[in-house]
């Protein structure tokens, strides 16, 4: 069953689509409920949106990583931290890189 945040952040989005915190609000919404391939559509409208949106791209790939899309996961990563980098937003960076240093650190263990 869809919680009703999330009901209610499709409603905000319907009132305002041209909104990226909105979008941002649904991808967190549905990220709680587990439904990662609305998450993924609402964060990469958020980015369509406002795209140095750095608070996204984390999220993004949270969601696409759970939907098993590594390649995608490492292109919105790669992305988001050239973003943050212009932008200068260190804390959505550091997770960033954090996160991408774990993914290529676990496929070359992998391949050893």
């Amino acid at each position: 069953m869809t919680s009703p945040r999330v009901l209610q952040f499709r409603k905000i989005v319907e009132l305002d689509p041209k909104d990226p915190v909105s979008y941002y609000g649904l991808g967190t919404a549905c990220v709680e409920d587990a439904l990662w391939d609305e998450a993924v559509d609402a964060f990469q409208k958020a980015l369509e949106l406002k795209p140095d949106y750095t608070a996204v791209f984390p999220l993004l790939a949270d969601s696409l990583q759970k939907l098993g899309k590594m390649e995608e996961v490492k292109e919105v990563l790669r992305k988001g931290l050239e973003v943050a980098e212009l932008t200068r937003d260190m804390i959505p960076k550091q997770r960033m890189e954090a996160k991408l240093r774990g993914i290529l650190k676990r496929e070359q263990q992998g391949s050893s």
